[in-house]
């Protein structure tokens, strides 16, 4: 009977000595699993922020597309300005324009009551 109560016991010790560093592996593994699903799910996050700012980039360059291409819209230079001067005459206002057009200066002067 003491014989089977000592290996008995044994068994006891050498099951706890195997299971103990089992059971720490186990627990850091299983808290390694979820940093990376942490991880993870920050990814997708970041991902899906990424994926909207692309889509909004890729709206505002398609309106400039259809803006130049359907349109005939075409983006401000020199060469379309037009300068306004407002200059008041006695009781009459006069607007003068004038346009800048392939390096010709054309001048208009309209009288506003």
């Amino acid at each position: 009977m003491i014989r089977l109560n000592i290996v008995l016991l044994i068994a006891v010790l050498l099951s706890a000595f195997y299971l103990i560093p089992l059971r720490y592996q186990w627990r850091k593994n299983y808290t390694a699993v979820h940093a990376e699903q942490k991880n993870a799910r920050e990814l997708a996050n970041e991902s899906k922020v990424l994926d909207v700012r692309k889509r909004t980039q890729a709206a505002s360059l398609r309106v400039a597309n259809i803006a130049r291409k359907k349109l005939a819209m075409r983006t401000n230079d020199p060469s379309i300005t037009q300068y306004i001067v407002r200059k008041k005459s006695k009781d009459i206002a006069v607007i003068q324009t004038t346009t800048y057009s392939h390096d010709v200066a054309v001048r208009d002067k309209r009288v506003l009551p």
